[in-house]
């Protein structure tokens, strides 16, 4: 059984995928990133963000792309990717 995430980050993409990534690229380089868990909640955002991010998570193990059907705002998103992985 692998234990769990040292630090749990979660972001909110809300129509700037590119600053998404530019985050995504960062915080890959933090020392010590491997021994986190990164939750990037897509929140009813651009039509391509969704397959943008994707690809760039590919094949990282420890980010997930949680993509919220409608709008929560900023803390909703937040405390919805929140709960659904402590749910997990």
């Amino acid at each position: 059984m692998k234990s769990p995430p040292s630090v749990l980050i979660i972001t909110i993409n809300f129509r700037q995928t590119n600053c998404t990534l530019r985050f995504l690229e960062s915080i890959s380089s933090v020392e010590r990133f491997d021994d986190s868990y990164l939750v990037i909640v897509d929140n009813c955002s651009e039509s391509d963000s969704v397959p943008r991010i994707q690809q760039a998570i590919h094949g990282r193990d420890n980010v997930e792309l949680a993509v919220s059907p409608r709008n929560r705002g900023y803390f909703g998103a937040a405390r919805w990717a929140l709960d659904r992985y402590l749910a997990d």
